[in-house]
């Protein structure tokens, strides 16, 4: 009512204006620096008079609603950053802007130069809170100090803060009540006297699902019955929402509470979903200096039966524009994977497929198969078990060999890093143990392990400046190096281990092809640069080597590769092109550098 009267009150002195009064006036803002931190750009952003000085001019009446309103606007800045005795000066040509009687002068004023209109902020002294009352959440912390500055957004945090704990509490309908502030400019100091009203704790009620298309109901309701009974927090209602994302077949989901809580202390949850398009075809490619071009695509489905069932089929060709059409290497594969199989958060996943391998160490054609059974252990860390099969025939030096091998894979992840594509904060690592024991029909008896681990430090909090680390440590137990079929040694060399040598060209080597060995360490640091919403840069260095004797061995001769690349975001994720050099190990025949395409980071 205040701000319409004001406005009345300028549109009866601009009808009372001779003709000229209506003239556009143009105007430049300028602040004087108030010398307290941070204050300047509050009042800046919260100036009508500065957004739109660049716009059409105004009239001299409409230019004085502008002053009038920015000075309304300081004063309140002045208020949540605790100064209840500043004070707000608006002038230009020796008149008080925010004065309704200088619009006759305003409109006398030449449109050439500009009117400067300056504005000048003394915010006074600091006021502090000298008291913090609370009635409704006894016992509860508001992140208040007698002391602290008076500041709006402080005591706004501290009701936000109240609120979250009532919550956190089961109090699902807490909500805040009268906000009570007491300022005594005599002191100047303020008390703060805040109220909550708690209501009652509740537990979750009946869980409904809405936005059902292709879902099956009766297994979604099922999956998140088991929330019923536990307190309404709203860790149990992201824990509700999560059971459903976590399955893929939805986009979105959303909790929400009923309006007010039965009578039995319960409250029902209703969980809106939106299906996302059950099938979906990918395409992607790489290149390595070293290895080729590759292209590959799939197709998903997200679900197949009706229970979220994930099928996928891929296809991919490797070594173009290294090879010629025969010596194309390609594999074919299929997985399938049924989520809460038995019991909740246990996948049943089962995979087949055929392959050609052709590298400089081996020539390799095989078909493999497998099944496991995956259980989610927590929300960061799941663990696998399960039974593979692979039937091999590999060449090296012009020796064939004819292999089975059927082992017991058993696998922990630990995922806590965000989008693979693009990590910025936290960790994932990977442990891999699988035993080849010849009672199962393996051509011949050993264990293979595997370990892989990287960290993404945000050095600026927002995501552009990252610092990423990995670790990689592999081997092969109870054969000696010549002992295994060359495809089940392990090697080093290219993106997905020392960056600068071509692939499996890091260890030991007899006329000039890789031998691979039974011992794999490898590492890696890379810092990574966002420039623009775009581009970005990265630098790295990696190292690694292979031992030759019976695993574990140490590597005799370590290789570091150093180098530099650019990246393109997109909105799926960073295109990658990075350029590295070898730094120590390189040998005869070795290339002076590598280069390195493909969608997302290198690890």
């Amino acid at each position: 009512m205040r701000c319409f009267a004001r406005s009345l009150a300028v549109l009866a002195v601009l009808a009372g204006l001779p003709a000229r009064a209506a003239d556009p006036q143009p105007y430049a803002v300028r602040f004087a620096p108030t010398e307290v931190a941070g204050l300047d750009t509050l009042l800046s952003d919260a100036s009508t008079l500065l957004r739109l000085q660049d716009e059409e001019p105004v009239a001299p009446a409409a230019l004085i609603a502008r002053a009038r309103a920015d000075r309304d606007r300081f004063a309140a800045v002045l208020r949540s950053q605790g100064h209840f005795a500043g004070r707000v000066a608006i002038r230009g040509a020796g008149l008080d802007l925010t004065d309704l009687a200088a619009a006759p002068a305003i409109a006398a004023l030449p449109a050439d130069p500009p009117l400067e209109i300056v504005v000048s902020v003394t915010p006074g002294p600091l006021y502090t809170i000298d008291a913090v009352i609370v009635d409704g959440a006894d016992g509860l912390a508001t992140g208040l100090t007698v002391g602290d500055p008076a500041r709006g957004a402080d005591i706004l945090a501290a009701e936000a803060r109240l609120l979250d704990a009532l919550r956190r509490d089961g109090h699902a309908y807490a909500r805040l009540g009268e906000r009570t502030l007491t300022v005594d400019h005599a002191t100047r100091t303020m008390t703060v006297a805040l109220r909550v009203e708690p209501g009652p704790r509740v537990a979750i009620g009946r869980v409904g699902v809405e936005g059902l298309a292709r879902i099956d109901r009766g297994f979604a309701e099922w999956l998140v019955a088991a929330r019923a009974g536990r307190p309404a927090t709203p860790a149990e209602l992201e824990a509700a929402r999560r059971d459903l994302l976590d399955l893929g077949a939805f986009a979105t989901v959303r909790a929400r509470l009923a309006p007010e809580p039965g009578p039995d202390g319960t409250a029902d949850v209703t969980l809106e979903a939106v299906e996302r398009p059950p099938r979906r075809i990918e395409f992607g490619g790489a290149y390595a200096t070293s290895e080729g071009a590759s292209v590959r695509a799939r197709w998903l489905h997200r679900n197949l039966l009706g229970r979220a069932e994930r099928l996928e089929l891929g296809a991919e060709v490797s070594g173009l524009l290294e090879r010629g059409a025969g010596d194309f290497g390609y594999r074919l594969d299929g997985r399938f994977a049924k989520p809460h199989f038995l019991s909740r958060r246990q996948t049943l996943r089962l995979d087949a497929g055929a392959l050609r391998e052709r590298t400089d160490a081996y020539d390799r054609i095989a078909v493999t198969g497998g099944a496991a059974l995956e259980r989610r252990l927590s929300d960061r860390l799941s663990g696998s078990l399960g039974l593979s099969f692979e039937r091999s025939r590999v060449e090296q030096a012009g020796e064939a060999t004819i292999d089975t091998f059927v082992g017991v894979p058993a696998t922990l992840v630990w995922e806590h890093a965000g989008n693979p594509l693009d990590s910025v904060r936290g960790t994932r690592a990977r442990l891999e143990l699988t035993p080849y024991p010849g009672f199962l029909g393996s051509t011949l008896a050993y264990t293979s392990l595997r370990a892989t681990g990287a960290g993404y430090l945000d050095l600026a909090g927002n995501g552009r400046s990252v610092l990423a680390a990995r670790l990689i440590a592999a081997a092969a137990f109870g054969q000696s190096r010549d002992g295994l079929p060359a495809d089940r040694r392990v090697y080093a060399g290219g993106s997905g281990t020392v960056r600068g040598f071509a692939f499996q060209s890091v260890g030991p080597r007899a006329n000039g092809r890789p031998l691979g060995g039974t011992t794999l360490l490898a590492g890696g640091v890379e810092f990574r640069q966002r420039i623009g919403e775009s581009w970005g840069a990265v630098a790295f260095v990696d190292a690694g080597g292979v031992g030759e004797e019976r695993a574990p061995d140490l590597p005799s001769r370590i290789a570091i590769g150093a180098g530099v690349g650019v990246r393109y975001y997109t909105a799926i994720g960073p295109v990658r092109a990075d350029v590295a050099v070898p730094l120590s190990g390189k040998r005869p025949g070795d290339a002076a550098w590598q280069l390195y395409l493909g969608l997302g980071q290198a690890f």
